[in-house]
C-alpha cells in the first residue's frame, strides 16, 4: 500500500518501509535502462527509464507528485521526439547486396558474342564468365560494355551500356 504523507508530499510509506519518492523513480530509472540494455532494438523502454530519472531529480528537489509527473511526462516527450531520432541515425545501418543482387546494375565485358538465333553469348564481370542474353534481343559484340538488368538462374539478362 502506498501512503503519500501530507507534510511534505515526497516521501513514500511502502509495504512499512518509508522512502523519499526519489528513490523509486531512480530505483525504477535504473531497472528500465537495463530492461532496455537487454531488449535492443527497442528504444522504449530507455525513453521512459530516462523519464524517471528526471522525475527522480524533481522530487530530490522537493517538488510534489503533480511536478513529478509533469516532469516524468515532458522527459517522456523530450527524449521520444528530441534524442531518439539521433540515435536512430547511428542505428541505420547500409544494406549491402550480396550474391546475385549484387551483379545487378554492374558493367560487365562481352568477352563471347551474345546473339539469341545462336544461343550464345558470355560476359565478364568481377573476374569471373556469365552466359548472357540480351534484353530487347539484338546482338552485342565482343568487347562491348552491357550493364546487367536481371538474375536468372545463372544467366544474366542484359543491355548495351548507353
Amino acid at each position: 500500500m502506498v501512503v503519500w504523507h501530507n507534510k511534505v508530499e515526497s516521501s513514500i510509506t511502502l509495504n512499512g518501509i518509508i522512502m523519499e519518492a526519489w528513490y523509486y523513480w531512480i530505483i525504477l530509472g535504473v531497472i528500465l535502462w537495463i530492461v532496455e540494455i537487454f531488449s535492443y532494438p527497442f528504444f522504449i523502454i530507455g525513453i521512459f527509464g530516462t523519464s524517471s530519472l528526471v522525475a527522480g531529480l524533481v522530487a530530490f528537489a522537493g517538488f510534489g507528485f503533480k511536478a513529478q509527473l509533469i516532469a516524468f511526462s515532458v522527459g517522456s516527450l523530450i527524449v521520444a521526439y528530441g534524442v531518439r531520432p539521433l540515435f536512430d541515425g547511428f542505428r541505420a545501418r547500409r544494406v549491402e547486396k550480396t550474391n546475385v543482387d549484387a551483379l545487378l546494375d554492374r558493367v560487365c565485358v562481352v568477352v563471347e558474342e551474345i546473339d539469341a538465333d545462336k544461343g550464345s553469348g558470355r560476359v565478364k564481370i568481377g573476374g569471373e564468365t556469365w552466359k548472357a542474353v540480351a534484353v530487347n534481343g539484338q546482338v552485342v559484340p565482343v568487347g562491348e560494355q552491357v550493364v546487367v538488368n536481371d538474375v536468372q538462374g545463372c544467366t544474366l539478362f542484359v543491355e548495351v551500356k548507353s
